[in-house]
């Protein structure tokens, strides 16, 4: 089980160590640039919808087997770049999306 703060770079260097890739042949193998790769391992970018898509085509696998290691299944790169997000968020401000989640859902509920 990975840690609950990973962010998009992290994960990527965990996929890319698993799988024995290096940054050189993850960028042939998407079409992007070694700097724009190791720009995301870095945590100085995170990648748009396109680019995430890319990425996850040239290592052959869906935006939820980028995220299944860690038993979370997102259906689409809008969940996955939400939950990316909530992981990178203090403890204060996690609990200030929960409220508001909470409270949506009662809403929803009346």
């Amino acid at each position: 089980m990975l840690m609950e703060e990973e962010s998009f770079g992290e994960r990527l260097k965990f996929i890319l160590k698993k799988k024995g890739i290096s940054i050189t042949k993850l960028a042939n193998m998407c079409g992007l640039s070694r700097e724009c790769i190791s720009l995301y391992l870095n945590g100085k970018r995170e990648p748009k919808e396109k680019t995430m898509y890319r990425i996850c085509k040239g290592l052959k696998m869906t935006m939820a087997d980028f995220y299944a290691d860690e038993g979370i299944r997102v259906n689409n790169f809008y969940e996955a770049k939400l939950l990316n997000n909530y992981r990178q968020m203090d403890e204060h401000k996690k609990g200030q999306v929960e409220g508001y989640v909470c409270r949506i859902m009662e809403e929803e509920r009346n």
